[in-house]
């Protein structure tokens, strides 16, 4: 039933308690709507951070083939010629590539735990002032709702987001 449709005059609330009002339910869904219009600003606040985590993993995912080509590179030109100087420079070069790499992945992941950390920072409140008030309307699943945002937290925070700004690389990684 939406929850801006008039409410039967025998129905209660969970606890079984007073009669609920159609106008109590039009502020309830007001604020379910708040709720949800903080997430997605939240989110949109967020955009270009994502776009940047984007980019850092297509740098990072192209500088992660420079050792399969050094490999390439080292059966190629290094063990025909035995020239100690090229497996020196292909080594350096390879070595460099690397070092920025894992920079970069360290940058990448730092920026993660920073968004999820602010949008805790910023949805926590809300979430919590929401969920206080549910359980004080009588909704026992009023808890949930921090919880909802630990999680959101934590795929940001881990490898949850990265995933998938890699798994597009899969099948360059497999051919």
């Amino acid at each position: 039933e939406p929850p801006l449709a008039p409410m039967k005059t025998d129905q209660r609330t969970p606890s079984g308690g007073v009669l609920v009002s159609p106008a109590i339910e039009l502020v309830k869904a007001a604020r379910k709507t708040r709720k949800l219009k903080e997430l997605q600003q939240a989110i949109a606040s967020c955009r270009s951070l994502f776009w940047l985590v984007f980019l850092f993993s297509i740098v990072t995912n192209l500088l992660m083939l420079s050792f399969p080509i050094y490999m390439l590179q080292v059966y190629d030109r290094v063990l025909t010629t035995s020239h100690a100087d090229t497996l020196l420079m292909l080594t350096v070069i390879v070595g460099g590539a690397l070092l920025v790499m894992a920079c970069i992945d360290g940058l990448r992941t730092a920026m993660t735990l920073r968004i999820g950390g602010w949008l805790v920072d910023r949805l926590g409140p809300v979430y919590l002032a929401s969920g206080v008030r549910a359980r004080l309307a009588g909704n026992p699943t009023s808890s949930s709702l921090i919880g909802d945002l630990a999680e959101l937290r934590n795929f940001i925070s881990t490898q949850g987001l990265t995933f998938f700004c890699d798994a597009p690389w899969v099948p360059v990684f497999v051919v």
